[in-house]
Formats: C-alpha cells, structure tokens, sequence
C-alpha cells in the first residue's frame, strides 16, 4: 500500500515461505522420499534426516502462515493447507523433531505421517494433473512474454522501458493512522491462523474495511487508458508496446505497466514516466488517480537499475535482466493470487507496435547480441 505522502508501505505477511512451501509440496507430490529414518539409540527414538522434506518439520509453521482466506492458491498449496488443517501435526509443537509426541510417537513420526497423508489425499483428487494444468496456464503467460519482447526488438533498434505503478488517491492511507492499519492487518492474520487451526467461533468476517475501490474501477480506467493512447501522441507517439499486469494491495487493486518506446525516438525514461503518470491522474481518472514513477533517476526499476536506460538489440545482458523482470511480472500470480477476480484478465500485453511511429524505428539491426561491457 502507499502513504498519504506517497511513500511505499509494506504490511502484513512475509511471503518468504512461500517458495519453500511449493519446493516442499513438489517434493512430496512427485517424489517417494521420506524426511526422516527413525533410529533407536539409548533406548530412545532419534529422527534422522533422510532428504530435504525434513527442512519440512521447522518451516511448516511459515509455511502454514502463508494462509489466507483472501487469497486463491495453486493445487498444492491448497493441499497443504486442508491437509494440515485437519491433521494431528497442527498439535506438534515443531521444536524438536525429537520431542515425545504421545507414548508411542515423537514427532517426527507424527510429521512422516502428516507427509502419507498429503500424498493420499493428493492421489484421491488428482493433484499431478491439477498441478499440470495450473503451471500451463502461467507458463502461457511467460510464453506470450518471450515471443512478445522478440518481436519488438526484431523491429527496434533500441527499446525505453517505463515502469509505472497506477492507482488512486482514496488507496493512499494516512501515516498518522498507520498503526490502525497494522492492528487490522494483524487482526486478519490472527483469524486467518484460527481458521487453519479450526478455531472458527473465535474469527470476525473477513474485513472489506481497506478495499477501497471494486476491481471494476481499476478496469474500467485501464481499458480507457489502453484505449486513449492511440490519440495521445504527445505521450505515446513513440511507444511500441507494453506489458501490464492487475494487482492488489491491502488498500486495493491497481495496475503495474511496464510501457515500452522506441530507444531512438524516446525522451528518457524518468521524464516519461512523469507525463504518463499525470496523463493517468488527470486525463484517465480525473483526479482520482495516484502514481509512483519506478523508471525515475531516484529509483530502480524494480531492482535492475540499469533497466532505467536505454536497452539496445545487441545488449544482450540488459535484454535479459528486462526479459527476467517482465517473465517474473507475468508469473506473479503463480502460486497465490487475491481472489475474486472470476472473468478478469490479470495480466495482458499490448500488440506489437501499437502505436506506430511516424518516422522509422532507428536503424537496421545488423549487429549480433553483445554482452554489456
């Protein structure tokens, strides 16, 4: 979310164990491994680690915290998450694989157990497939990324990528009121937790408090913004496509774009990125609207600072770093995503030369691709 200043705020879960949760669920789906060998030694059972499902048993409680009844999750997190909360591991205290669990188990065993019962319950409702058939569809998207960035340095000598975060006023919360903000958030992770761990009778509704504007809002002006760009040459005159993408925060959604100009025609990027961000709040949402310039000389463009420049065809390290950034945007959704957003599209790209130039895009390409010096 963003400040009333327009600062960026970052609230709420650490999503950190995210990646470990599919690398474990991937490892119990498609694998015969077991995490522990059980051993007797001085008369007591000791929990060997016997592959990487054992990190399994420390980082479950992360990777359990993932939760939440606002997001949509792939097939095997979803697994994991009406698997654990109905198995016996939620009462496992997870310190010590060693620790007595009842008078014949420690919990290691209980967690061995706790990894059959995924696995059956994943061969009862076809999770291979599901998995499958989830992956295709976010690899469709970073297909269409690929082939997408291709084509346009096919026709262009050089590319200015703009990267600009879209959205309104009335998202920006007050800084004075943050603490407000934290306790609600903090709030909803508390209900969320004893949602998992079958607590019920102690969670309020989900809050819709901070959703400040419906999803339609945002798409609404994004589709007059795609539509209206055509005509406002004075900004996009040069403009040769643009990847896009919808996303959310806890104040509401909003529109990531990644415009892209012809590198030898365009203004840099920065001063770019300003015309576009005021177009948005003045011609798009007729004051309502709010913007963050990523591509400015103060910022990075999403960490790849060289990304703020000028690419050319034949760099092929700075094509690279833009083609990582632009696949990474089209896979964000790949694991969790905010639900609903049933019949909207998430993630989109322009057609290639959308806006066609009046004059030729810069000069033949005959050089072959460099890496940068």
């Amino acid at each position: 979310m963003w400040g009333d200043h327009g600062s960026e705020i970052l609230l709420g879960r650490n999503l950190g164990a995210l990646v470990f949760a599919v690398r474990f669920m991937d490892g119990v789906i498609r694998t015969k491994d077991v995490a522990f060998k059980i051993q007797a030694r001085k008369g007591r059972k000791v929990a060997v680690a016997s592959s990487p499902l054992a990190r399994g048993f420390d980082l479950l409680g992360a990777m359990v915290r993932v939760y939440s009844r606002g997001f949509h999750f792939s097939p095997q997190l979803r697994l994991l998450f009406d698997c654990f909360a109905t198995h016996e591991i939620r009462r496992c205290l997870r310190r010590n694989r060693n620790l007595p669990f009842d008078k014949d188990r420690i919990e290691a065993e209980v967690f061995e157990e706790f990894i059959a019962f995924l696995r059956e319950e994943g061969a009862r409702i076809g999770i291979v497939s599901q998995m499958n058939d989830w992956e295709n569809a976010s690899n469709g998207n970073e297909k269409s990324v690929l082939n997408y960035i291709g084509a346009l340095f096919s026709r262009n000598s050089s590319i200015v990528p703009v990267e600009m975060q879209l959205f309104y006023k009335k998202s920006c919360v007050d800084e004075l009121r943050l603490h407000e903000v934290a306790e609600m958030v903090a709030k909803e992770e508390a209900d969320d937790m004893a949602c998992l761990y079958r607590r019920e009778d102690t969670v309020d509704a989900l809050p819709e408090a901070l959703r400040q504007h419906d999803v339609t809002e945002v798409i609404g002006d994004r589709d007059r913004l795609f539509r209206n760009m055509r005509s406002k040459r004075s900004i996009f005159g040069n403009m040769v496509g643009y990847v896009w993408r919808l996303d959310c925060s806890y104040t509401g959604y909003y529109l990531r774009v990644v415009f892209l100009f012809d590198g030898s025609l365009a203004a840099a990027g920065g001063a770019l990125g300003e015309h576009i961000g005021q177009y948005w709040v003045d011609g798009i949402t007729d004051g309502r609207g709010q913007f963050r310039n990523m591509s400015s000389t103060s910022r990075k463009f999403s960490g790849d600072a060289d990304l703020i420049s000028k690419i050319n065809h034949d760099d092929a390290e700075k094509r690279e770093a833009l083609t990582r950034f632009l696949c990474r945007l089209a896979r964000r959704d790949r694991y969790v995503c905010v639900q609903p957003l049933s019949g909207f599209k998430r993630f989109g790209t322009g057609r290639a030369q959308m806006v066609a130039p009046a004059v030729p895009q810069g000069k033949a390409r005959t050089k072959t691709l460099k890496k940068s010096e």
